[in-house]
């Protein structure tokens, strides 16, 4: 890890660090004042340290190339209070946390680094807690240290654990990477059709699709004209493929799909958004009147309000990718897990509360104004960053320990309305989801109604 630093940067390094040896079995506990080390990061050269309670329970193992604190930390709820080298040639060297600090600060990569370390930690936990063998094979391994196949099975499927994570993270950047081309394709047709209705309203000689089609040659942006019925059928498209992403929850509950479920909730919200802004375009803002193209038009705009506000707070109801809802305790260990990597990478708990303050400070404490927090939220974060960097963190592990405290107190709030969310949105559903059949059907009601007066 340290072999690409200068030559300058690494004696200053070598010149504070400590070196220590174990052999298998024996306690490598830094945590006691008098071993000198407490409050040192420990970085894994060789072997591996496994994590101990105070009864004795595994906890955890760490591998070559891994970090731990250097004072009593949290594994799934339990504090690690004793460390046991599972190795005959453990070396593990021990690095002040103002180094690790000074690291952080030049580098993010350095940041996000230790953020992965502590994940594969993390991850690793859960499966040597939930293996109802483990402390029998501690034990069995302590009175004749051989790595076995306890250990070798919790390393290996952990490997397997990272692979696919790995796997997970590829995904969510195509995920994203797709949202954001149809998003930019979604704005960039909404702006075209909004200067040609412009150009066309003006008179100007600018339009462009009678270039194309000369159908629409003398046509102007008016209500009823060629041009806003063709706005309207494609707005009303867009509208009706919003029922897909109701096929897709219905497909993943019901058989089990393999669908990307946040990334039809994002193709959900385009099309909603882009099919309601065509179809007022289509209206040329003539928003007022009686009949059942205004009532379809006033059911498309309350739909999409009421689709908003269901967005908000779904968002405060944490899912996993296929759009299952997360359980309170894996909600609670994200948070711990939130927390301690931000406090790692800072080197001082102080420094995280007083962050954290920063942040809640003046919060309200109200389900429907938590619900709108996150804007408030992000330029507190920003303000928190500063403060860090005036504290000493460079930019990069400033802005990584701002958004890691900011993630961490947005999912406390929604640890604490999580039961409100869920009651919330199922009943707000119950007025969003026949506003879309009304907009449907009043919409296919008028088409008909326009095609038999044609």
């Amino acid at each position: 890890m340290f072999r690409k630093l200068p030559d300058r940067a690494f004696n200053k390094i070598s010149s504070l660090i400590k070196v220590r040896a174990y052999t298998a079995g024996e306690d490598a506990t830094p945590f006691a004042p008098q071993s000198g080390l407490r409050g040192y990061f420990g970085y894994i050269v060789k072997g591996r340290v496994l994590f101990m309670s105070a009864s004795d329970k595994p906890l955890g193992l760490a591998v070559r190339d891994e970090f731990f604190l250097g004072k009593p930390f949290m594994l799934n709820d339990q504090t690690v209070e004793k460390l046991l080298s599972a190795s005959d040639e453990t070396m593990i060297v021990y690095i002040p946390s103002k180094v690790i600090s000074i690291l952080t600060s030049a580098s993010r990569v350095f940041g996000e680094m230790l953020e992965d370390i502590y994940d594969a930690i993390h991850e690793r936990s859960k499966l040597v807690v939930q293996d109802a063998g483990s402390e029998k094979a501690v034990q069995q391994w302590i009175s004749t240290p051989d790595p076995g196949r306890a250990l070798g099975g919790w390393v290996d499927a952990l490997s397997k654990k990272q692979s696919q994570a790995a796997e997970r993270r590829a995904k969510e950047e195509r995920r994203k990477s797709i949202v954001w081309i149809l998003w930019s394709m979604g704005l960039a047709l909404a702006a075209l059709m909004t200067v040609e209705s412009l150009a066309r309203h003006f008179h100007s000689s600018l339009t462009f699709v009678d270039q194309i089609i000369p159908y629409f040659l003398i046509e102007e942006f008016e209500p009823g004209s060629r041009w806003n019925i063709l706005l309207g059928i494609m707005g009303y498209a867009f509208v009706l493929s919003t029922i897909f992403h109701t096929v897709v929850k219905w497909g993943i509950r019901r058989f089990k799909w393999k669908v990307n479920f946040q990334l039809s909730q994002s193709v959900h919200i385009l099309v909603g958004v882009l099919g309601s802004y065509l179809i007022v375009l289509h209206t040329a803002f003539s928003l007022a009147g009686a009949n059942i193209a205004y009532y379809a038009l006033y059911a498309v705009l309350i739909s999409l309000f009421t689709g908003f506000v269901g967005q908000f707070i779904s968002s405060q109801i944490p899912k996993t990718i296929r759009g299952e809802k997360l359980k309170l305790d894996a909600l609670k260990l994200e948070q711990q897990k939130l927390q301690q990597k931000a406090e790692m990478l800072m080197g001082d708990e102080k420094m995280y509360k007083t962050s954290l303050m920063m942040i809640s400070q003046g919060v309200p404490q109200g389900f429907w104004a938590n619900i709108f927090l996150a804007p408030i939220l992000w330029v507190r974060s920003l303000k928190v960053k500063g403060n860090l960097k005036q504290l000493g963190l460079g930019e990069g592990g400033a802005g990584l320990a701002a958004e890691l405290i900011r993630k961490e107190f947005q999912l406390r709030q929604k640890v604490k309305f999580l039961e409100i969310s869920n009651a919330v949105f199922k009943r707000w559903m119950i007025i969003h989801i026949p506003l879309g059949w009304a907009v449907y059907i009043l919409g296919a009601i008028h088409v008909i109604l326009v095609l038999l007066s044609i």
